[in-house]
């Protein structure tokens, strides 16, 4: 049983080849965070392969996997979108797309083998990634003055937290820290003994 502050997803972009029936199908996986990622993934495959006749693609987003969506690009209704996403969620993944671009060989493989094409590319290019577990987070934005820079480190030290952004303005710096869920509570009320200007940002 998945661990409740645990998310699973891809470390990184896969590639993987089916040749079912002289049809090809080329699978690459993608960890994403956003739409606009998914978008400019699914564009810039497109560009590379504008002669391909489908470009089938699915993906997953959000903490608890609400996210997602399935595209067919052409193939019969069900055929190709929804397998990738079942291969997606199957190994219960979020944060992670899969585009199948397939080039036609010329022979028919009929619904069902679209399906099981689709879904064993999907599969393929998964395994070819690196899974990984993730620890639920929540991104926190805090402005502070700089003579409060002591007690910042402090409280990175004693959290074992890394700043992702500092922003330096005329009184102090403003920046941003990625929280484990587990010690988002702790952390803010630390904060708050110091700044009036707290934002929590959503569960990632």
């Amino acid at each position: 049983m998945q661990a409740l502050h645990l998310y699973r997803t891809i470390a990184q972009q896969a590639e993987a080849y089916v040749n079912e029936k002289s049809s090809k199908f080329y699978a690459f996986s993608y960890p994403v965070t956003s739409e606009e990622e998914v978008a400019a993934h699914l564009k810039q495959l497109r560009q590379v392969y504008p002669d391909a006749n489908h470009h089938c693609s699915a993906y997953v987003l959000g903490a608890q996997g609400l996210q997602h969506r399935a595209s067919d690009d052409g193939e019969p209704s069900g055929s190709a979108g929804k397998p990738i996403l079942h291969a997606i969620q199957s190994l219960g993944l979020t944060d992670t797309m899969v585009v199948v671009v397939r080039y036609f060989g010329g022979k028919q493989l009929g619904v069902r083998g679209l399906i099981d094409v689709y879904n064993l590319a999907a599969l393929q290019v998964l395994e070819a990634s690196t899974i990984v577990e993730r620890e639920l987070g929540q991104q926190i934005q805090f402005h502070y003055r700089y003579e409060q820079e002591p007690f910042v480190q402090r409280l990175w030290k004693k959290f074992s937290l890394k700043p992702e952004s500092h922003q330096p303005d005329m009184t102090g710096i403003l920046v941003q820290v990625k929280v484990p869920l587990a010690q988002v509570d702790h952390v803010v009320s630390e904060i708050k003994s110091i700044s009036d200007e707290v934002e929590i940002g959503p569960i990632r």
